[in-house]
């Protein structure tokens, strides 16, 4: 999952996504492959799991990151948040006419409706990786 969704990004963004998962299955009483493993049992793509994509195989800096998290040499660099979205991954939708980034408003309006503020880390762009915490 770190790999797929914040492979390319700095430390502090693949650390994001992690604590941001974790504190999501935390949220919910459930285990970590619970959630990611949901509803098909099989890893996949985002389509497959509405929650995050485990699409790619770990690399080196994903797999570090997440030792290190674990390890308590990395804490949660997002405060809490549960959710992230990546603006810049927004499709336009043919079917709806609804553009990139009406969908990717649509969804910080979805978020702030379920009571989440936005968080953005310091070293990675508002466009590419977005938090969302309890506000």
């Amino acid at each position: 999952m770190v790999q797929a969704e914040a492979g390319g990004l700095p430390e502090s963004g693949r650390a994001g996504v992690y604590c941001a998962a974790r504190n999501y299955a935390a949220a919910g009483g459930k285990g970590l492959a619970a959630v990611l493993l949901k509803p098909t049992g099989f890893f996949g793509r985002e389509d497959r799991n509405p929650y995050a994509s485990t699409a790619k195989d770990p690399g080196a800096g994903a797999l570090a990151t997440v030792r290190k998290v674990e390890a308590g040499e990395l804490h949660d660099p997002t405060g809490g948040a549960t959710h992230w979205d990546s603006p810049w991954a927004y499709k336009d939708n043919a079917e709806t006419g609804e553009t990139a980034a009406e969908r990717a408003d649509r969804f910080a309006a979805n978020r702030r409706g379920e009571g989440l503020e936005l968080f953005v880390l310091d070293d990675v762009p508002e466009r590419k990786l977005r938090f969302w915490r309890p506000a």
